[in-house]
């Protein structure tokens, strides 16, 4: 997947977001978003009104064409080629972004908020580069349950059936960094985990994709021992985050 590059210094423009963080960010950026994914969830009054023109892996391009959009935004982590793809071959206006970190979420922004032509987008952009660590004691303002312990051995876990964690070369590990919380490394960015592997460290069990909150005692019966985090704070970069972080700074 490539970005499309083109100035436009139209503030009105149209947009169709396949990525929910970005959806929620430029939303909050009075950009006008057109088309979205089922999976942008916020905000929530906002998206309603939102025509779906797909998932975050599948498009309906038929529905995209017909919102006349004056850019579609992509990520190279969260959509497929063949979907940007597709709307390039239509003479879509494209740019798909690559969401590795806080500082290419920072780079991002910019590059957003030139092609939006957006002062707030810009001033988000400049303070995602400009975070440094926290003390790992803030990280409890993420937690929905359980005690948080300091060790060596953490594990950020995504999924269940089979258990899947989260590994250091991603936006949500480089967040945690800012905490003084480590992932073990793996050439895999999502890999699985065996159950033996994961009761071995301290497991923190995010609120989402997988429903943790569901299960979180059924986990501690079985001898996993961890905490279930809002894992949207750490995980939609964007708005969302940076809001997390700020709020973190401010406390």
């Amino acid at each position: 997947m490539t970005q499309c590059c083109f100035l436009c210094y139209d503030s009105l423009m149209r947009v169709v977001s396949f990525v929910p963080s970005w959806t929620e960010t430029l939303i909050e950026a009075q950009i006008e978003v057109v088309g979205r994914t089922r999976f942008c969830i916020h905000p929530e009054d906002t998206v309603k009104a939102i025509s779906v023109v797909g998932g975050t892996k599948n498009i309906n391009l038929d529905q995209v064409i017909a919102l006349k959009p004056d850019l579609v935004i992509f990520d190279k982590e969260e959509n497929n080629q063949e979907m940007y793809q597709l709307c390039v071959e239509q003479g879509l206006n494209c740019y798909a972004t690559h969401v590795i970190d806080l500082k290419s979420c920072g780079e991002e922004l910019l590059s957003l908020a030139k092609l939006l032509n957006n002062e707030l987008l810009k001033t988000w952009g400049s303070e995602y580069l400009s975070f440094s660590t926290v003390p790992t004691t803030q990280f409890k303002k993420c937690i929905i349950e359980g005690e948080f312990e300091t060790t060596a051995n953490y594990t950020y876990v995504i999924w269940k059936k089979p258990f899947m964690r989260v590994s250091p070369n991603t936006f949500i590990a480089d967040v945690l960094r800012l905490f003084d919380i480590n992932l073990a490394d793996s050439e895999i960015k999502y890999p699985e985990i065996a159950d033996e592997d994961l009761k071995k460290t301290f497991c923190i069990f995010s609120s989402e994709p997988f429903p943790f909150a569901k299960y979180m005692s059924e986990l501690k019966t079985q001898g996993y021992k961890g905490v279930l985090i809002d894992g949207e704070k750490i995980s939609w970069y964007g708005i969302r985050t940076l809001k997390f972080l700020k709020s973190l700074e401010l406390s």
